[in-house]
């Protein structure tokens, strides 16, 4: 019975270490993920600022041209 129960408590604390570094591989992981989608937010506003920039530039030479 009490080897039952130190076989019980081991599994236990191997559970628990091995939850313990699954979250943090899945917070670390996370944060990576959060910082690659800040970068390609960011490039997509530079792409349409260039794009709003290129359009409304091309807009006005087309007005002064007529």
């Amino acid at each position: 019975m009490w080897q039952n129960q130190a076989s019980l408590t081991a599994a236990e604390s191997k559970l628990t270490k091995a939850k313990k570094q699954h979250d943090m591989l899945l917070e670390s992981k996370q944060l990576e993920l959060s910082r690659h989608l800040k970068e390609i937010s960011q490039r997509n506003d530079e792409v349409l600022s260039f794009i709003i920039t290129f359009y409304e530039s091309s807009m006005s030479c087309a007005v002064l041209s007529h």
